[in-house]
């Protein structure tokens, strides 16, 4: 198995995804797991200069986000529901406790689609309050569609 080596001057940025998981969280996880996999396509793909397809339609590349980092994304939504249960009160409010503690270890908030959950707005609210960058993209911007609350 060949090593990825790290281009010299490239930096990772901690990227939190905000996203739905409440409703449908089966479908919301399906939808993190496919918006990190375009992440991880996309900078593989800059990082070593190819493009099958994914390079020329990266979200982050069209905002101008190249050269400040490439995006590692943080994504709660692929571990907390393994082995919590967002029906119930007591485990939702305290993921949701956690999921804060990861954000403030994140430069930037992405928030993804055009639906605001109540646990995304207050993601976005501590976010704006400690002065994370936030930047939105649609849905379509990780190959996938809009989809209601």
């Amino acid at each position: 198995m060949e090593r990825v080596k790290k281009v010299p001057g490239s930096k990772s940025t901690r990227v939190y995804i905000c996203h739905p998981l409440s409703c449908a969280v089966n479908d919301n996880v399906n939808r993190v797991q496919q918006i990190c996999l375009e992440i991880m396509r996309g900078v593989r793909n800059a990082l070593h200069g190819r493009d099958d397809g994914y390079t020329s339609r990266l979200p982050w590349e069209a905002k101008g986000l190249y050269g400040r980092g490439f995006p590692c994304p943080l994504a709660p939504h692929l571990l907390f529901p393994t082995f919590m249960d967002d029906d119930t009160d007591v485990e939702r409010n305290l993921a949701m406790d956690w999921c804060i503690t990861l954000l403030d270890s994140c430069e930037k908030l992405w928030v993804i689609g055009k639906h605001v959950s109540v646990g995304m707005q207050e993601e976005i609210t501590h976010a704006a309050q400690q002065n994370i960058e936030i930047i939105w993209f649609d849905a379509e911007d990780f190959g996938l569609k809009e989809v209601p609350l």
